[in-house]
Protein backbone atom coordinates (compact mmCIF):
# COMPACT_ATOMS: atom_id res chain seq x y z
CA UNK A 1 0.00 0.00 0.00
CA UNK A 2 1.33 3.39 -0.93
CA UNK A 3 1.21 5.92 1.88
CA UNK A 4 2.35 9.06 0.14
CA UNK A 5 0.79 12.33 1.13
CA UNK A 6 -0.71 12.72 -2.36
CA UNK A 7 -2.39 9.30 -2.10
CA UNK A 8 -3.76 10.05 1.36
CA UNK A 9 -5.07 13.43 0.24
CA UNK A 10 -6.75 11.91 -2.82
CA UNK A 11 -8.53 9.37 -0.59
CA UNK A 12 -9.56 12.17 1.75
CA UNK A 13 -10.99 14.24 -1.08
CA UNK A 14 -12.99 11.24 -2.32
CA UNK A 15 -14.36 10.61 1.17
CA UNK A 16 -15.24 14.26 1.63
CA UNK A 17 -17.25 14.14 -1.59
CA UNK A 18 -19.43 11.44 0.03
CA UNK A 19 -20.39 13.75 2.90
CA UNK A 20 -19.01 15.81 5.77
CA UNK A 21 -19.04 12.95 8.29
CA UNK A 22 -17.28 10.47 6.03
CA UNK A 23 -13.76 11.78 6.68
CA UNK A 24 -11.91 12.26 9.95
CA UNK A 25 -8.29 13.41 10.17
CA UNK A 26 -6.06 12.62 13.12
CA UNK A 27 -2.38 12.64 13.95
CA UNK A 28 -0.40 9.43 14.35
CA UNK A 29 0.61 10.88 17.73
CA UNK A 30 -3.01 10.63 18.88
CA UNK A 31 -3.06 6.92 18.04
CA UNK A 32 0.30 6.42 19.75
CA UNK A 33 -1.08 8.04 22.92
CA UNK A 34 -4.07 5.67 22.94
CA UNK A 35 -1.75 2.69 22.44
CA UNK A 36 0.40 3.85 25.37
CA UNK A 37 -2.73 4.15 27.54
CA UNK A 38 -3.39 0.47 26.81
CA UNK A 39 0.19 -0.50 27.63
CA UNK A 40 0.81 -1.46 24.01
CA UNK A 41 3.82 -0.61 21.83
CA UNK A 42 3.56 2.83 20.23
CA UNK A 43 6.25 2.70 17.55
CA UNK A 44 5.44 3.55 13.91
CA UNK A 45 4.71 -0.06 12.96
CA UNK A 46 2.32 -0.49 15.92
CA UNK A 47 0.53 2.76 15.05
CA UNK A 48 0.07 1.69 11.43
CA UNK A 49 -1.22 -1.71 12.54
CA UNK A 50 -3.64 -0.11 15.00
CA UNK A 51 -5.05 2.15 12.29
CA UNK A 52 -6.16 -0.93 10.38
CA UNK A 53 -7.48 -2.69 13.48
CA UNK A 54 -9.41 0.20 15.00
CA UNK A 55 -12.82 -0.99 13.82
CA UNK A 56 -12.35 -4.62 14.94
CA UNK A 57 -10.19 -4.39 18.09
CA UNK A 58 -12.70 -3.81 20.91
CA UNK A 59 -10.32 -2.54 23.62
CA UNK A 60 -8.53 -0.28 21.12
CA UNK A 61 -11.83 1.09 19.79
CA UNK A 62 -13.11 1.68 23.33
CA UNK A 63 -9.91 3.49 24.35
CA UNK A 64 -10.00 5.57 21.16
CA UNK A 65 -13.56 6.68 21.86
CA UNK A 66 -12.82 7.24 25.57
CA UNK A 67 -10.01 9.60 24.53
CA UNK A 68 -12.66 11.77 22.86
CA UNK A 69 -12.00 10.68 19.28
CA UNK A 70 -14.52 9.47 16.73
CA UNK A 71 -14.44 6.62 14.25
CA UNK A 72 -15.33 7.55 10.68
CA UNK A 73 -15.89 5.77 7.40
CA UNK A 74 -12.52 7.06 6.21
CA UNK A 75 -9.84 8.11 8.64
CA UNK A 76 -6.56 9.78 7.75
CA UNK A 77 -3.67 9.63 10.16
CA UNK A 78 -1.09 12.28 9.36
CA UNK A 79 2.48 12.18 10.56
CA UNK A 80 3.67 15.20 12.59
CA UNK A 81 5.59 16.59 9.58
CA UNK A 82 2.45 16.39 7.42
CA UNK A 83 0.86 19.13 9.56
CA UNK A 84 3.61 21.53 8.47
CA UNK A 85 2.29 21.82 4.90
Amino acid sequence: MTRTLATRLARAEAALARGPNALLIYSTEQMAAVLRSLGRPDDDAAVRRAQGELHEDGPLRDAWLAAGHEIGDTMMFLYPDDWLL
